[in-house]
């Protein structure tokens, strides 16, 4: 099964939003709001991994 590495959040930038000191990344995707479907097309899929390999 599939572990993820515990310091994956280490060198992320975060920034406190509002009132709240709500905790959010610098920059996000927006799959849930882009791929407005259930199933990845190969397009999604491409988009994903030039993100990834950044």
């Amino acid at each position: 099964m599939y572990q993820a590495a515990s310091s994956r959040y280490d060198i992320m930038t975060c920034h406190r939003c509002g009132s709240s000191g709500l905790l959010l990344p610098a920059v996000s995707p927006g799959f849930w709001h882009n791929f407005g479907d259930t199933a990845f097309t190969q397009k999604e899929l491409g988009l994903i991994d030039a993100i990834a390999l950044k």
